[in-house]
């Protein structure tokens, strides 16, 4: 339960830092992005950090089919309502609102399915714990920036349209991933 409440305050705190990005570049007249958009952003990055948290608890309890499930839910709501809201209203607002119901009928399902207790050999502080997590977060923090290091060196040397391309195309061919990471967390399974 330790680890849900500190979801909940990296997502108080995503709503604090979105809220006073917001107001300091409404006050310095810096125009970044609409307050709407700014708002937006900031719910997305706190449902998101909560919901990470939830779904990575459960997977890491060993519930592999309770994190496949509240994936799914989360990406057939956002594709399968996301898609026709972008075709009907044109508006990115629309699509983000089916993002927003997807993270949260996810993080809804995820949570119905966190034992009730866990049981543990040894207690561990919450600064050993957060020590663990920002250091492993650095660590994956820089494998995301090498992921994208690509389109920056790429950029130098084509064009932007065929940059455009690209960056269409790699997320494409990515999707194989998602065979190998649902294999390796059925390996890992003790739920079925």
């Amino acid at each position: 339960r330790r680890s849900l409440v500190l979801g909940a305050v990296s997502s108080a705190l995503a709503l604090v830092v979105g809220a006073l990005v917001t107001v300091g570049a409404h006050l310095w007249g810096i125009s970044v992005a609409s307050p709407l958009e700014l708002a937006f952003a900031t719910i997305g990055a706190a449902l998101v950090s909560f919901n990470l948290v939830v779904l990575r608890i459960i997977q890491g309890l060993g519930n592999a089919r309770g994190f496949r499930v509240a994936w799914t839910i989360q990406s057939v709501v956002y594709a399968g309502a996301g898609l026709p809201a972008a075709w009907l209203t044109r508006s990115p607002f629309t699509v983000l609102l089916c993002w927003f119901v997807g993270l949260s009928l996810s993080t809804a399902y995820a949570w119905r399915h966190l034992p009730a207790t866990t049981e543990t050999s040894a207690q561990v502080s919450t600064s050993s714990l957060l020590k663990t997590s920002l250091s492993a977060h650095l660590g994956t923090s820089g494998i995301q920036l090498l992921y994208r290091m690509d389109m920056v060196v790429l950029a130098l040397f084509v064009s932007r349209s065929e940059l455009g391309i690209y960056s269409i195309a790699v997320p494409i061919a990515s999707i194989t991933w998602v065979v190998s990471e649902a294999i390796s967390l059925a390996a890992f399974s003790t739920f079925r």
